[in-house]
Parts: C-alpha cells; structure tokens; sequence
C-alpha cells in the first residue's frame, strides 16, 4: 500500500483515465478501462491499459490524436517492463493480428485490438 502512495505522489495521481487521456490523446469516453499498471519512479515509465468494448470510434480516434500507424506484426514494445502484471499476456498480445503504433523521440506507443475478447490492450512507455 505504501508503495502504491508514493507512487501515486510522484506520479501526480495518475488514474487510469487521466493516463490515457494524457498520453493517447483523447478521453477513454464510454468505454471502460478495466485493467491499468504503471511502472516508473525514475526516468523510465511505462503505462499498460486495457480497454473495453472494442469501440471502432475510440481506435479511431487514438490513431489519429496519438500519430499511430498499423502494423501487422509489433516487435517487441515491452522492453521497460520486466515484470509484466498477471492481467498482460505480452506473447499472446503481441501476436493480436491488428495493431498500431508509433515511435517517437524517446516515447513509444503500441495498441492491438483482440477483438474476439473484445478488449483493447494500449501501451506507451518512454526511456
């Protein structure tokens, strides 16, 4: 719990919401973030969210406010993260045939869309 806090306090209380608004560029609107984790006290941080229903419009709308570009196969996006939550199955994540993504100075994005499950998995991290 303590941990948690003091996270939270560097952070500046990052919510899940506030999160992705902040580093997708629009508000996760009606659909549900129903699992989020952030990793990152130092220079390095990494932000995991998942994002249901599947909403075309939201897809949408983080392409083009984030600059994403689709991607067939995302190369391993993970790297600042060695200790992945129980919730993010990064090999099976990482074999969703759509995704979108984007490499930018020092920041990096990466979303697959699983719509069997129905769920949005979005990641972004910085080094």
């Amino acid at each position: 719990m303590a941990v948690c806090v003091v996270a939270m306090l560097a952070t500046g209380c990052k919510t899940a919401p506030g999160s992705f608004y902040q580093k997708c560029g629009v508000d996760p609107g009606s659909a549900r973030i129903t699992q989020f984790y952030f990793s990152g006290l130092g220079m390095d941080h990494a932000y995991l969210w998942v994002v249901e229903p599947v909403d075309d419009t939201l897809i949408d709308a983080v392409v083009k406010a984030a600059g994403l570009v689709a991607r067939k196969n995302l190369f391993e996006g993970s790297s600042l993260i060695s200790d992945f939550p129980p919730w993010w199955d990064s090999d099976t994540i990482e074999q969703l045939p759509e995704g979108y993504c984007r490499d930018g100075d020092r920041q990096f994005w990466r979303v697959w869309i699983d719509r069997r499950s129905n769920r949005i998995y979005a990641q972004w991290f910085d080094t």
